[in-house]
């Protein structure tokens, strides 16, 4: 009997999925990596949903029979529907998932998809509780990875902000002053900043960071800021990281206080835009509590992999 699963993810060591073994499962990427008329030729085949993209698949499509479980994130099926079809009709007695980690913005996009996953037989999650009763979806977690561990630097921030500024950079500087107002240090790094911006007193940086390079910044600071989406409930990397990593949050998710883990010594829940420096110097001043064991076991991939049924 088959009991073995696969993750297909692009790229397979985003995050810290690279760092990931375990015998249950396989994190693999779709395509293999082509350049010059082979790229231009998959970039063809996926424009006009020619089922020929299975040429450049990677080597999990020869072992696909031996999957008990195929998983698929989003954004792997925003790449190549066909890869739907392909996957259904090799593997039809598999257990197959398409997994939504992104809040759906466009209902239209999403609806074809659905369509496309009714046809051959995929189940959909997504880790937003809202997002699940909107869109008649299962839920599922997040999920990190236990083996993950930080470098050990001493800590030279308080809290540790890393993203886009968008259209929050006026709040994100009211907490940025309030946080040193307070006796206490923020690192708020920004990635691909516009002149407007870079008015803030932020850290920037023009390219992408690694997530390794992040986690080195991240055993440098206290804590770790998580700002969701509006009228997001599910839970983002930076929860996990927090959880796994011992780091305080501060995070503007409400739905936090809900939470089986929720400790207000570890996690201080923004429910508006204002903060005082009372809130952030109580917050910091109070001792971490670790996580217990069974938080973490649950949050863990492999978990998380069990859950998809």
């Amino acid at each position: 009997m088959k009991s073995k699963s696969l993750v297909l993810m692009q790229p397979k060591d985003a995050y810290y999925f690279g760092l990931v073994h375990d015998a249950a499962f396989d994190i693999d990427e779709p395509f293999k990596k082509v350049t010059g008329l082979f790229a231009f030729l998959l970039k063809v085949f996926r424009r006009f949903n020619i089922p020929l993209t299975s040429l450049f698949y990677g080597d999990w499509y020869k072992r696909i029979k031996e999957y008990d479980k195929i998983i698929l994130f989003d954004f792997v099926v925003f790449q190549d529907e066909q890869l739907l079809f392909n996957i259904a009709k090799k593997a039809p007695e598999s257990r197959r998932f398409i997994y939504y980690w992104n809040i759906i913005k466009d209902e239209a996009r999403y609806a074809h998809r659905k369509e496309l996953a009714d046809k051959t037989g995929f189940s959909l999650y997504h880790y937003d509780h809202g997002n699940c009763e909107r869109f008649n979806m299962k839920f599922n977690t997040i999920m990190y990875y236990e083996g993950v561990s930080l470098p050990k630097r001493p800590a030279t921030a308080d809290l540790l902000f890393l993203g886009f500024v968008k259209d929050r950079g006026s709040k994100l500087n009211n907490l940025y002053r309030t946080i040193q107002e307070a006796g206490f240090t923020p690192r708020f790094v920004v990635v691909k900043a516009d002149a407007e911006a870079r008015k803030y007193p932020f850290e920037f940086h023009d390219s992408y960071i690694p997530y390794m390079e992040y986690l080195s910044m991240v055993a440098e600071s206290r804590g770790i800021l998580d700002i969701a989406q509006e009228n997001q409930d599910g839970f983002s990397m930076r929860v996990m990281e927090a959880i796994f990593l011992n780091k305080k949050l501060v995070s503007t998710n409400t739905a936090l206080k809900d939470a089986s883990f929720y400790d207000p010594a570890n996690i201080l829940v923004l429910d508006s835009d204002e903060v005082s420096r009372d809130q952030i110097a109580e917050f910091f001043a109070s001792e971490f509590h670790p996580y217990p064991e069974d938080t973490r076991r649950y949050y863990s991939i492999g978990e998380w992999v069990k859950r998809f049924q």
